[in-house]
C-alpha cells in the first residue's frame, strides 16, 4: 500500500496502519473482503475518483473498523465537499487513534488540526420547536431517520435533508429541507404534528439567514465616477490658467506664445467638459446602485421542499 498525498500537510493514508487502532484486531486477521476493499479504494483516491473511492472505504469500515481505513474516508468525504460526514469520520479517526496501544498521539495531533479547519466550514440545520410543539408530550424529531434533539442544531451535508416529526395519536409530520452553503445555518421552525396531519403554513417554512447584499462593485463605479469628476475639475482649473495667459499676452495682438496658451486653454476646456459630465454620471449611477443593492431583500440561499422528497444519508452522522 502506498502512501496517498497529504491535505494541508496531514498524511490521510498510513501504509502498514490498516488497522492499528482497531484492537484487537490485526491486518493478519482482518477479513480478506476488507482489505480487498480497502486497498481498491486506496487506489481510487490515487486517482482522485472520490465518488467511486468512499464507496469502497465505506464497505472495507464497515467489515473491519479501523483508524487507517475511516482517515482515508474522512478524506474521501471532504474531497467530495461532504463536511459533515467527514468531520464524523475525523472525529471516529481521533476516536481510535486515542485508544490504540499505544496511543497514536502523532496523528491525534493531526486529525484535531483537521477538524478545527472543518468547524467553521459546516452547513447546519437549527430546529425551532413551536411552543406547541414543545407542549406535546411524546414528541419524537428525527433528521435523516437519527433521532436529535427537538431544538437541535446539526451539521449536515450539502443538499436534501428528511426533518420528521413524530408525537402519540398523530400523523407524522416530514419535511424536505435543503441545506445552505458552507457555514451557513438554516432555520428550521418545527410544528406539532395535528391529528389530521394538516399541511404546514408556509410562514412557517425554513428561513435560511440571507446572505448579505453584495454592494462592492457599486461602491467602486461611483468612486471612480468620482475619480473621473475630480480630474474634470482639475482640467478646467487648466483651463482657466491657460486662457488668463492668452489674454495677458494677447493685450496689443497676440504672439505665438499666447496663440498657442489660446488653444491649449480650448482643449483643456473641452476635456474638462466631457470628464466632469461623464465622472457625474457614472458616479450617480454607482450611487444608484448602492443604494438599490443596500435595500433590496436578499435571496434565499435554502428552500422547503415538497413533503415526502429523498434525501441522501451519510455514513457518519451527528
Amino acid at each position: 500500500m502506498s502512501a496517498l498525498a497529504a491535505l494541508v500537510g496531514m498524511t490521510c493514508y498510513v501504509a502498514g496502519a490498516r488497522a492499528d487502532e482497531a484492537a484487537p484486531s490485526t491486518d493478519a486477521a482482518m477479513p480478506a473482503a476488507a482489505t480487498a476493499l480497502f486497498d481498491a479504494g486506496v487506489a481510487l483516491l490515487e486517482q482522485k475518483d472520490y465518488a467511486a473511492a468512499c464507496p469502497k472505504l465505506e464497505a472495507s469500515h464497515r467489515l473491519a473498523p479501523a483508524g487507517g481505513t475511516v482517515l482515508n474516508l474522512a478524506y474521501c468525504y471532504e474531497r467530495l465537499g461532504r463536511l459533515a460526514s467527514a468531520h464524523a469520520a475525523y472525529l471516529t479517526a481521533l476516536d481510535l487513534a486515542l485508544r490504540a496501544q499505544p496511543p497514536r498521539e502523532d496523528r491525534a495531533t493531526q486529525i484535531r488540526s483537521r477538524l478545527r479547519d472543518l468547524q467553521p466550514r459546516l452547513a447546519r440545520l437549527h430546529l425551532v420547536p413551536s411552543e406547541d410543539l414543545r407542549a406535546t408530550t411524546g414528541v419524537r424529531v428525527e433528521l435523516d431517520g437519527k433521532r436529535v434533539d427537538v431544538d437541535a442544531s446539526v451539521a449536515v451535508d450539502a443538499g436534501l435533508h428528511s426533518v420528521r416529526v413524530v408525537a402519540p395519536a398523530r400523523r407524522p409530520l416530514e419535511l424536505s429541507v435543503s441545506a445552505g452553503e458552507e457555514g451557513s445555518v438554516v432555520s428550521v421552525p418545527l410544528q406539532a404534528p395535528s391529528p389530521d396531519g394538516a399541511a404546514i403554513p408556509s410562514s412557517l417554512a425554513p428561513q435560511p439567514r440571507p446572505a448579505p447584499p453584495r454592494v462592492l462593485p457599486y461602491v467602486v463605479t461611483a468612486a471612480a465616477g468620482g475619480a473621473v469628476l475630480a480630474f474634470g475639475l482639475v482640467a478646467g482649473g487648466i483651463a482657466i490658467r491657460q486662457h488668463a495667459a492668452s489674454t495677458a499676452a494677447c493685450t496689443d495682438g497676440c504672439s505665438s506664445e499666447g496663440v498657442r496658451d489660446e488653444d491649449s486653454a480650448r482643449t483643456w476646456a473641452h476635456v474638462s467638459t466631457a470628464t466632469v459630465i461623464g465622472g457625474a454620471a457614472v458616479a450617480l449611477l454607482g450611487a444608484a446602485l448602492w443604494v438599490f443593492a443596500a435595500t433590496r431583500k436578499p435571496a434565499s440561499r435554502a428552500a422547503l421542499q415538497m413533503p415526502g422528497a429523498a434525501s441522501a444519508e451519510p455514513l457518519f452522522r451527528f
